[in-house]
Order: structure tokens, then sequence, then C-alpha cells
């Protein structure tokens, strides 16, 4: 169960820091567009999705595990 609770928080500690970084470089990116129109994109969309889909899975499975977890309601929280 620890460990399970311990993979899940690796996953969601990874996610919000590749989210983190794609939303950071998408919003630069904007702005560079701005100023010159053949600048290269550094996150793909695919790219970014990936990311938050990521974030919601870690999220999703910590939320199933409290769910499905054989703790008193006042522990699951």
């Amino acid at each position: 169960m620890k460990g399970y609770y311990l993979l899940c928080m690796v996953l969601i500690t990874m996610s919000c820091i590749v989210v983190q970084k794609v939303v950071r470089h998408n919003t630069e990116d904007r702005e560079i567009q701005l100023e010159n129109p053949k600048h290269r994109k550094r996150n793909t969309s695919a790219f970014t999705g990936m990311a938050y889909a990521g974030m919601v899975i870690g999220f999703g499975m910590f939320a199933i595990g409290m769910a499905n977890a054989p703790f008193e309601l006042n522990v699951n929280g």
C-alpha cells in the first residue's frame, strides 16, 4: 500500500514539474512568435497533452487508491 502511494506521488511530482515547464515554454513561445513568426515552438501539442494526461492519471490513481483504502473515513480525508 505504501509503495503504491509513493509511486503515485512520484508520478504526480514529475508530471507537475513537466506541466510547469510546458506552460512556461508555451507562454514564452507565444511572445517570441509575435516578434518573429518563423520561430519554432519548443513543445508540440502532443507533448503538451501527454504532460497534462500524466498529471490527471497520477491524481486519478491517487484518488482511486484513497477510495479503495481499507481505512476509516476520517483517515481517508
